[in-house]
């Protein structure tokens, strides 16, 4: 009896044999061979990302988001420098040294690189070598702020019709000559400035410490108008996250816990959404006509009717959302941040989550320190997606590359059949190709059948894995294999079929080759049984 799986896999149930030559020509196991791992022919709809690479430098990425253009990786650090890295190699193509910390993201055109430094200067490199073209100094702050505002982040410059437009720690938004760095004009603002400036239909529009949203002239930098917002205590002062702009309304969230809605023409509050006892220092996004934005202490995201202010849906996230998620294929993938204080379920991930639905498609967590500066951990800036990659940094100082699209992997093949006596046995065949080790989980069942209704089940199954004609590993009673703890869970956790006292199970490493599982019963018993083979990632 042959059993076909996904149109791909298939298992054999027939007698034993001494070659596995001789098995693949005379009962036609059939094997399917993949250049990146072990898999099925169907995986999952939404693939959980896999990582490529990922690297720290001293002091670290913590929160200058990487910017990729044209096979290149752009990204700042703490300690300064500002790094053009091979998108392929990874290796360091140059770098450059600032006198001041790098908390964000650059402009990045087919020439120049543009980026902010916190030692008050702005820089053009040329994209090529990493040579400095020109620098702008702009004021030195002269706004006292407090530690504990976590002021992460920092103004991205924006280029329109050849001039650079950014905001400053001195509470400047400035524009320039992009060519030659000439200033064009200087708008004081009363604090300073860590938002993005956001260009629409000849006007500026950002925040600053207050807060305070502003509106002003793209050509001249005069006033258009400016709304204040009443907070009561200087940690909620500071504006984080980026504006976006909608039709006539431009939005941004504050640490007062709302959500604005502002007319773009003068500034009036059309609609407000509370997110209680939460700062919402996420950027919002617009996709598809339809507005989201995350949260902090309340852990979650939501999507808005731009226009009413409906929420459409909101999904309970665990930790922080910061910063501006990716789009990736129908999904909004957000930054996670824990903290010491509020002890989320991860300190330190990447979460993507359905726009129609909310629902999450898959959660990455990362490695994060147990120690960290301000209590904090996780991902701090902005995510980026280019080619079916994804690229963030968190608060270990990593950068983190992961592939969006990864080869399909197993989930999950099996086949049932009856077990007779002595060569009558079921057996499974899969093919691994490929230089990395792929961890598998093989599970003999029989008595846990019972529980799904099965009438005459295989008592005693056991299992015996060959590569080739060699003999590898054989199991009887799952709890004593090596390892059994970690075996069940990982069973648990990929929701494998239940073990029962007498099922059989292995959990083992596995290289490049052709593989076949044995099923056979322990004594003189028959019955049915079922072989399962999950990857474990």
């Amino acid at each position: 009896m042959i059993t076909k799986i996904h149109d791909s896999i298939l298992f054999q149930r027939t007698r034993k044999t001494d070659s596995f030559a001789r098995l693949l020509g005379h009962i036609r196991v059939i094997l399917l061979f993949s250049f990146y791992g072990l898999i099925s022919a169907q995986a999952a709809d939404v693939k959980k990302p896999k990582l490529i690479w990922e690297h720290s430098r001293e002091d670290g990425f913590a929160y200058s988001s990487p910017v990729v253009y044209d096979g290149k990786i752009y990204v700042g650090s703490r300690n300064g420098e500002f790094y053009a890295i091979d998108d392929s190699t990874y290796e360091t193509l140059w770098f450059f040294q600032t006198d001041g910390e790098i908390h964000g993201s650059s402009l990045v055109t087919e020439e120049w690189v543009y980026f902010q430094s916190d030692d008050n200067h702005l820089y053009k490199l040329n994209r090529a070598s990493g040579e400095l073209v020109w620098s702008y100094e702009s004021s030195e702050e002269s706004f006292v702020r407090d530690v504990s505002i976590l002021d992460h982040g920092s103004s991205v410059p924006v280029l329109k019709d050849s001039r650079i437009f950014f905001g400053t720690n001195g509470g400047e938004m400035i524009c320039l000559d992009a060519v030659n760095g000439e200033e064009i004009w200087v708008y004081a603002a009363t604090g300073f400035i860590r938002s993005t400036p956001v260009i629409s239909d000849g006007k500026v529009f950002f925040g600053c410490y207050g807060p305070s949203m502003y509106s002003i002239y793209e050509n001249s930098g005069e006033l258009v108008w400016k709304t204040d917002f009443e907070v009561t205590s200087d940690v909620r002062k500071p504006v984080m996250p980026s504006a976006v702009v909608h039709g006539d309304l431009v939005f941004l969230g504050l640490r007062d816990t709302f959500l604005y809605a502002m007319n773009t023409d003068t500034g009036n509050v059309e609609w407000s959404s509370e997110f209680p006892s939460s700062w919402v220092e996420a950027t919002g996004v617009i996709v598809d006509g339809k507005l989201y934005i995350g949260s902090s202490d309340l852990s979650a995201v939501r999507c808005y009717n731009p226009n009413t202010g409906e929420v459409i849906w909101q999904r309970s996230v665990p930790g922080r959302t910061y910063g501006k998620p990716a789009y990736w294929d129908g999904h909004l993938i957000y930054g996670i941040s824990g903290h010491t204080t509020s002890k989320p379920d991860y300190a330190s991930a990447s979460i993507a989550l359905n726009i129609e639905t909310g629902d999450i498609a898959w959660i990455r967590e990362e490695d994060h320190p147990s120690d960290s500066s301000f209590g904090r951990f996780g991902v701090f800036g902005d995510l980026h997606e280019a080619n079916g990659r994804l690229y963030y940094s968190n608060q270990s100082g990593k950068l983190f590359v992961y592939d969006l699209d990864p080869a399909p992997y197993l989930l999950n093949i099996s086949t049932r059949g009856r077990v007779g006596t002595g060569d009558d046995v079921l057996i499974a065949g899969f093919v691994i190709k490929g230089n990395v080790m792929k961890k598998i989980l093989l599970q003999g069942i029989g008595p846990s059948l019972e529980g799904q209704g099965v009438v005459g089940y295989l008592n005693d199954p056991k299992i015996t894995l060959y590569k080739g004609d060699e003999f590898l590993a054989e199991n009887d009673v799952w709890r004593k294999w090596p390892g059994a703890v970690d075996l069940r869970t990982a069973a648990t956790d990929i929701g494998a079929t239940e073990l029962s006292a007498n099922d059989a199970a292995m959990l083992i490493d596995l290289d490049e080759g052709a593989y076949t599982v044995h099923l056979s019963s322990l004594s003189s018993d028959e019955g049915v049984a079922l072989v399962e083979a999950y990857e474990i990632r």
